[in-house]
């Protein structure tokens, strides 16, 4: 409607995340090409033309999710030209029922690796002033990842305006909301304390001097994470995650991607008995099925992990 104030339009597309609108611009790309292809109108597609497209994406053997995602693009694209909700027709429900009937879901990780692992190597490393930068940046983000069990969104998000320093402890408030936000709720924060015990495993000093050697880099940049080479600009989600996936790789622990040190860590907690109330505010989830279905696993064995 041109009628809707501007301002008003802004708002409604922030209702979504923009991480959400690009999954969704992927399989609208597809429709739209399956539609051109089998001359079907896009904005005025027959329940059958629906049914048949994401049937073409089944027959590729996609994961439910991903099937899952294309059925919510579409329900979000169709009710905005149709007022039709795809996700809630019977026959479309029925469809994705029964495709997780006949070829149920796998987790993509039935183990997860031994955080002692990390930790071991990175007592073996020298310390934070001594080392490369590039290997500092990777260790600093692999410990804030296993320490704080926050989302790499959540840790991508760092800025250095939004920080609030003390003697044992850094503040981070976050700039926006997370893939967990409660609606209405403040902003996160995520704490990084000092870890006394031993200064090679301590997130803290490690941040600090992170951003000490970064500071002649980074010209008038918040962010609290740059790229390692020239230009340095800020960097992606996906940039942490591969320096999480080196740091890991060069611990020995292969066939793990970066984004897993969240359950690493979780396990590994429920493991040493932590309470699950405390694991659950932790990993700031609303639930305990969550942790349970998602992220606890059984821990491997060093002897698996560790290639001599």
């Amino acid at each position: 409607s041109t009628a809707i104030n501007p301002r008003s339009v802004d708002l409604i597309c922030a209702a979504r995340a923009k991480g959400t609108y690009d999954q969704y611009d992927v399989y609208l790309r597809q429709f739209s090409s399956y539609c051109i292809d089998n001359s079907i109108p896009p904005r005025d597609p027959t329940l059958d033309d629906i049914i048949n497209f994401l049937q073409v994406l089944i027959d590729r053997r996609l994961a439910y999710t991903t099937v899952n995602t294309a059925r919510s693009a579409l329900s979000f694209y169709l009710n905005y030209f149709k007022g039709v909700e795809v996700g809630k027709i019977p026959l479309v429900c029925a469809l994705l029922d029964g495709y997780a009937r006949v070829h149920p879901p796998t987790p993509k990780y039935v183990l997860i690796w031994d955080v002692n692992i990390l930790l071991r190597k990175f007592r073996l490393l020298e310390g934070n002033s001594k080392l490369d930068l590039n290997v500092l940046s990777f260790k600093v983000v692999t410990l804030l990842s296993i320490t704080t069990a926050a989302r790499g969104q959540a840790i991508h998000d760092f800025c250095l305006s939004r920080a609030t320093w003390e003697d044992d402890r850094v503040v981070f408030l976050l700039s926006k909301p997370m893939k967990n936000y409660v609606k209405g709720a403040p902003l996160e924060m995520i704490t990084i304390f000092k870890f006394q015990a031993d200064r090679k495993i301590c997130p803290y000093r490690a941040l600090r001097e992170y951003i000490f050697r970064t500071k002649p880099l980074r010209g008038n940049l918040d962010c609290v994470w740059i790229s390692l080479n020239k230009p340095y600009r800020a960097i992606g989600v996906q940039t942490l995650h591969n320096w999480i996936k080196a740091m890991l790789q060069s611990a020995k622990v292969v066939g793990y991607g970066g984004h897993t040190t969240r359950s690493a860590a979780t396990s590994m907690a429920a493991f040493l008995k932590l309470s699950v109330e405390t694991i659950i505010i932790r990993g700031r989830w609303s639930n305990c099925q969550t942790f349970a279905k998602f992220y606890k696993k059984s821990i491997e064995d060093d002897l698996s992990l560790i290639h001599i």
